[in-house]
């Protein structure tokens, strides 16, 4: 960024090494330096990376809370997920992908919204807690995915060998069920 200043015979140029990051510091910086050379006090500007870091924080937190509560539980979803065709689950599965899907195009994303390109590890130089972010989502979501996975396998392994499921479930409903429908 530069400017002249006709009137005090004053030229500033600021030059700075962005990368990918919105809200350019050398934009930032010029009016601050334009009202010292002025004479006026310069006002600080808080670049918008400052707040949008503390919202990317509460989501790392969020993400890492809906992971862990998400593999906590997938015993549990498998157990209503069972009887499901295996493509209904599937297609139940396939937006908890999408933050897998956020971190691998993450660069190309950033790259489009900022009119530049760059890669991941840009990115993560310009922006870790953008990065950082994207990724605890995608690993939660991993690890959700993987956790329901293993469990609908186990579960549907012991209703095939009549094993029942957790809590003394069987493949068609709990055991005193079984009992009161047998013959006396």
């Amino acid at each position: 960024m530069a400017t002249l200043l006709p009137d005090s015979e004053v030229g500033i140029a600021v030059v700075t090494n962005t990368g990918l990051i919105s809200g350019d510091d050398a934009a930032q910086i010029l009016p601050g330096l334009v009202d010292l050379a002025r004479g006026k006090s310069p006002e600080v500007a808080k670049p918008f990376s400052m707040t949008a870091d503390w919202v990317l924080a509460a989501l790392t937190l969020l993400a890492t809370g809906l992971g862990v509560r998400g593999v906590l539980r997938a015993r549990r979803w498998a157990r209503h997920t069972v009887r499901r065709p295996w493509w209904r689950t599937a297609l139940w599965l396939l937006p908890q992908a999408l933050p897998v899907l956020l971190l691998t195009q993450l660069a190309s994303l950033v790259g489009l919204l900022m009119n530049r390109s760059g890669t991941l590890a840009q990115t993560a130089y310009a922006w870790p807690a953008l990065v950082v972010c994207a990724a605890v989502g995608a690993l939660a979501s991993l690890s959700v995915i993987t956790a329901r996975a293993l469990a609908l396998f186990r579960h549907r392994r012991h209703a095939r060998h009549g094993a029942g499921g957790d809590e003394g479930d069987t493949p068609l409903g709990t055991r005193d069920e079984h009992e009161a429908l047998r013959p006396a």
